[in-house]
């Protein structure tokens, strides 16, 4: 579509900002969820985890949740969403530069980089993290309470001004590159700040498009 839609004598436009690479299904799809904290599922133990230091890891979590620190996270995620609206509203501002030249297309990817490596959206990019990465942590005897994302992790981060806990936002932020976690609002933020897309398209469910009967329904079969 974008060799068919080029114009003779005028560069490919910039599209950087308007495909993006990741694993659609792992991330955070709404920022609304980060004021629930991190839920409780996320600490159930998978095989090679100790259990013992799931279930603490777990406990822990749950305690912060049932304390003053759940209203904490509520509203540090409010200023989050309300930062939200400002990079939206860059993103609009990127998104109307036109390209009539190669200079115009250099000063848009320059703007477009810039935007990526803005401190906040860095920071809304480790929270984001933290609460992906909670699924994906491992539980081993080694690890100290302080190498393991729990509410009271994210809580952190999303209060600080510069990095709350180096070593676990490193952990998650290594793990977010491995996964290639997609968190759509910081994605899209232009998108999401009208409520998303209307129309979001998956693969289907299925090995085959065409749905083998008998082999489906054998296992059901009484």
């Amino acid at each position: 579509l974008w060799l068919i839609g080029h114009s003779s004598g005028k560069p490919l436009t910039f599209i950087e900002h308007k495909i993006k690479n990741g694993d659609s299904l792992v991330g955070v799809d709404n920022l609304e969820r980060l004021k629930g904290g991190i839920p409780q599922s996320a600490f159930n133990p998978v095989t090679g985890d100790d259990s013992g230091v799931a279930v603490q890891a777990k406990r822990i979590n749950r305690q912060f949740l049932q304390s003053k620190g759940q209203q904490t996270i509520f509203a540090q995620a409010d200023a989050l969403i309300e930062r939200q609206g400002h990079y939206a509203d860059q993103y609009k501002q990127l998104s109307e530069l036109s390209v009539e030249s190669i200079a115009d297309y250099e000063t848009k990817r320059t703007h477009y980089q810039e935007l990526s490596h803005n401190p906040g959206i860095f920071k809304s990019y480790t929270s984001c993290n933290l609460f992906t990465y909670a699924f994906f942590q491992t539980y081993t005897s080694d690890k100290t309470e302080v190498e393991i994302v729990n509410g009271a992790t994210l809580s952190g981060q999303l209060r600080s001004l510069g990095s709350f806990n180096p070593r676990v936002e490193g952990h998650a932020n290594a793990a977010a590159v491995e996964y290639n976690f997609f968190h759509w609002p910081l994605e899209f933020p232009d998108v999401f700040e009208k409520g998303g897309f209307d129309v979001m398209l998956g693969n289907p469910p299925w090995e085959r498009i065409k749905l083998q009967e008998k082999e489906f329904f054998s296992a059901l079969d009484d």
